[in-house]
């Protein structure tokens, strides 16, 4: 078994999260976080993290994986990366992050910049800016469910 960084020990014990180790490491800078089973409930997102989810606060069940960045100024290609546990797609063929992104929370330190979901259209472009402390469960309201292909916190 592989062993669990304090970090991950503490986003288990105190942000309440559920989180499986992967065979191989995920993109530093990402955790992945676990489908959230609470019908109407808000999936976690640790403090200072960004966080994206596909179908969390969609689905009656309340199911949905998500992803937990804290790297600023890092550009994530979710097309790059498999789904569900974020290992790039060389290493490991399947379906991948893009085109999957329902909802969106950014717990970021008030201070932080915004954080970024961007869509490519011959380039990278910025689809959805959300300030430090706000969410958008509902993407589809702004005509971006299931077609965020980047994203950037801070």
């Amino acid at each position: 078994m592989r062993n669990l960084t304090t970090e991950a020990i503490l986003l288990m014990v105190v942000a309440g999260l559920v989180w499986a180790p992967s065979p191989a490491q995920a993109e530093p800078g990402v955790v992945v976080l676990q489908p959230y089973t609470v019908p109407g409930g808000t999936p976690p997102c640790p403090y200072k993290y960004f966080c994206v989810y596909e179908n969390a606060f969609n689905d009656s069940r309340g199911a949905g994986r998500g992803l937990a960045f804290y790297r600023c100024y890092v550009q994530y290609n979710l097309g790059h990366y498999s789904y569900p546990d974020f290992i790039l797609v060389g290493e490991r063929p399947g379906p991948e992050w893009n085109d999957r992104i329902s909802s969106v929370r950014n717990n970021q330190i008030p201070a932080a910049a915004d954080g970024m979901l961007l869509e490519w259209w011959d380039r990278w472009r910025i689809a959805f800016l959300i300030n430090s402390g706000n969410s958008a469960p509902h993407l589809r309201e702004y005509g971006l469910n299931d077609v965020v292909d980047g994203v950037m916190a801070c």
